[in-house]
């Protein structure tokens, strides 16, 4: 599917110089099951990181160095998100604490909440026909 962002640019009196940086979660219990975990009434509190996915974060971390402790950082309230912003906050030792942003949710997958994660797939197809369809109460 091919996306072209409308732009629209205006002068501005002083150049803006903001970077933007985005860390996917490290690997979460869901991962680990191979389930979709997208619920906004449950996935808030479900499916936290692995150990091996804070780990996942912390060697992410290291590899930036042009992040410091001004770097903002956001993420969506599900709990995976919000332990690797708090993993990410204390790597760069942040003076100040993440946000957390419902609109920065995963989307919600429906009737495929809970079920295996080849599921995925039928979504991501109809999406390339109409990527506002609600298939499956998606």
């Amino acid at each position: 599917m091919n996306y072209t962002p409308a732009m629209h640019y205006s002068r501005l009196q002083k150049p803006l110089n903001n970077q933007w940086h985005w860390l996917r979660h490290g690997q979460s219990t869901a991962n680990i099951q191979h389930v979709i975990a997208s619920d906004p009434a449950t996935s808030p509190d479900n499916h936290g990181l692995s150990n091996d996915g804070a780990q996942q974060v912390r060697d992410a971390l290291s590899a930036h160095t042009e992040l410091n402790c001004n770097t903002k950082i956001i993420a969506s309230d599900f709990l995976r998100t919000r332990q690797t912003a708090e993993i990410a906050a204390d790597c760069l030792h942040s003076l100040q604490q993440p946000a957390f942003d419902r609109r920065l949710r995963k989307r919600f997958f429906g009737n495929r909440e809970a079920t295996p994660t080849d599921n995925y797939l039928p979504v991501w197809q109809l999406d390339a026909q109409d990527a506002t369809h609600t298939h499956g109460n998606v």
